[in-house]
């Protein structure tokens, strides 16, 4: 895996000024607690940021410390273990090739398998930042992002594993620590229960997420704020198939269970199997392993150190909700 250049990211945002990127990465490299931050991955925290450097400051320290504490979602980060193999069995997550008008990039996640006692919500945050963190960093900033969650074959069962404090700790990421601009949540194929799921979402979400969250009955809805032609086929669109573009992981998970061997090892023969974005992560396991070494060193941080019950409040509330 490459980054992608920093000189194209210039000329991708003449806005983002050579002169405070070098600034936010000295401040970085003074930080005792910070982990090593590459200059493309500072500048996609600028650009987030509207180019605020204490803004990105404050977003940097957010996204590491999350990355230490949140380990639900950012540790483990081994696709040849049983449970993303299980997370990729179960969802299907992948980026549309082409973007929007605007240039806006997008997301679709939807269940590959319907039965509720596979769900774990936390393990799918986890390959969605998995295969979001590999793409950003390939690809380079976008001037928006776009989440599309298709609820085709959710249950009751599904909301009931949502657990507010997962949802908490997922929307305080999305809003407050990754390094993008989302400028659209749209829910599409609703389900008559989808007020429970919002309902859950809601006392976490701030003003500027609330209002680009949108819920659609059918795809003319949707049609009103992205360009059918652009998604895939089953979706209206003029793209491959979903299931294609994802990787169709889940037509062959039988497969890992019955030769039961490490991906590491036998990575040619999966080579032939997968496709697209499941394999391009495989592909990459090098990195997400050394992405997660990128933690916070609580020890060396200047002032009080923090941990979950900072930013998430004490958890002990949560317990008799979350049935994660």
């Amino acid at each position: 895996m490459k980054l992608f250049p920093i000189e194209e990211e210039f000329k991708k945002n003449p806005d983002l000024n050579p002169d405070e990127l070098k600034k936010l990465m000295e401040w970085i490299n003074q930080q005792p607690h910070l982990p090593e931050i590459a200059d493309l991955e500072a500048s996609l925290f600028l650009h987030s940021c509207y180019y605020s450097i204490e803004l990105a400051k404050q977003t940097i320290d957010t996204f590491v410390t999350m990355r230490t504490h949140v380990p639900e979602f950012f540790h483990r980060l081994d696709l040849s273990s049983d449970e993303m193999k299980l997370a990729m069995n179960n969802s299907t997550i992948f980026p549309i090739e082409k973007s929007t008008p605007e240039g806006y990039k997008i997301y679709i996640g939807r269940l590959a398998n319907f039965d509720a006692r596979n769900f774990n919500f936390a393990s799918g945050i986890k390959l969605f930042s998995m295969i979001f963190d590999l793409t950003l960093r390939e690809g380079g900033s976008a001037p928006g992002h776009i989440i599309i969650l298709d609820l085709t074959g959710v249950s009751l069962g599904h909301v009931a594993r949502l657990g507010p404090l997962t949802m908490k700790k997922f929307l305080y990421f999305l809003q407050d620590a990754a390094p993008i601009r989302i400028v659209g949540f749209h829910f599409i194929n609703i389900v008559p229960f989808s007020d429970k799921i919002l309902a859950l979402m809601r006392p976490f979400m701030k003003k500027e997420l609330s209002e680009i969250l949108h819920f659609h009955e059918n795809m003319e809805s949707l049609k009103k704020f992205i360009p059918l032609e652009i998604l895939p086929k089953e979706y209206g669109g003029l793209e491959g198939n979903g299931n294609e573009l994802c990787g169709n992981y889940n037509n062959f998970n039988l497969f890992f269970l019955f030769l039961n061997i490490q991906l590491t090892k036998y990575r040619a023969i999966f080579y032939i199997i997968l496709e697209n974005i499941y394999k391009h992560c495989i592909e990459n396991q090098d990195f997400f392993t050394e992405l997660e070494t990128r933690k916070v060193n609580e020890k060396a941080r200047p002032g009080k150190p923090k941990d979950a019950s900072v930013l998430f409040g004490i958890e002990g509330n949560f317990k008799k909700l979350d049935i994660d």
